[in-house]
C-alpha cells in the first residue's frame, strides 16, 4: 500500500508541477505580431546595389540607465522586388515595459549583428541625436556603414494595434516602411 500511495504523491506532484508551469508560460508572455513592408525599397536606385535591402529591426525597452538592455525583439530581414511583406511573432514577457525605442538599420557592409547591437546599446542616445539632426557623418562614428532609416519611440497598449511609419531619403535613394503591431 505505501508503495501505491508514494507512487500516487509523486504523479500528482508532477501533475500539479506541469500544471504550473504551463500556467506560468501564459503568465509571462504576450503573442504580438509584426508586420513590416515596404512600399519603395532603400536600394531600388543604385546601379552597384544589390537592389536588396538587408534590415535589422531592434526594439529595446527603455531603460531605468543609461545603457540599453538586449533587445527585447530582433530580426534580420531581406527585402526584395517580389518580396516585400513580413510577418513576425514577437513573445513580449509581461514583465517587460510598456515602452520601447525601434530602430531600424540598413545593413550596408558585413558587421556583425552583435557589433551593431553593442554600438546601439551604448551610445543609442548619441546615434538618436545625430539622427534627428540628419548628422550621418555623426551616426558613422558609432555603425561605420550602416544606414540608419528610422528611430522611434513607441508605447505599446495591450490589445491595441500601433503602426510606425519609417520614410525618407538616404544617399539620394527614397524608401518607405510601416511597420504594424497587433
Amino acid at each position: 500500500m505505501s508503495y501505491k500511495f508514494y507512487l500516487l504523491i509523486i504523479v500528482g506532484c508532477s501533475y500539479a508541477v506541469s500544471s504550473v508551469a504551463n500556467g506560468s508560460l501564459e503568465a509571462v508572455a504576450d503573442s504580438i505580431k509584426i508586420h513590416i513592408e515596404s512600399s519603395n525599397l532603400s536600394e531600388d536606385v543604385s546601379r552597384v546595389s544589390s537592389k536588396n535591402d538587408e534590415l535589422i529591426l531592434l526594439i529595446y525597452e527603455i531603460p531605468d540607465s543609461l545603457v540599453l538592455h538586449p533587445p527585447a525583439f530582433h530580426k534580420k530581414i531581406l527585402f526584395t522586388k517580389t518580396n516585400s511583406s513580413q510577418v513576425f511573432d514577437w513573445i513580449k514577457a509581461h514583465n517587460q515595459k510598456y515602452d520601447f525605442i525601434c530602430f531600424l538599420i540598413e545593413q550596408d557592409s558585413q558587421a556583425s549583428f552583435e557589433r551593431i547591437n553593442a554600438s546601439i546599446r551604448i551610445y543609442h542616445k548619441e546615434i538618436y541625436e545625430h539622427y534627428r539632426k540628419k548628422e550621418y557623418l555623426g551616426i558613422e562614428k558609432y555603425l561605420g556603414d550602416e544606414d540608419v532609416l528610422g528611430i522611434q519611440y513607441f508605447h505599446l497598449k495591450t490589445g491595441e494595434p500601433l503602426e510606425l511609419v519609417f520614410q525618407g531619403m538616404q544617399k539620394l535613394d527614397k524608401y518607405s516602411y510601416t511597420l504594424k503591431f497587433y
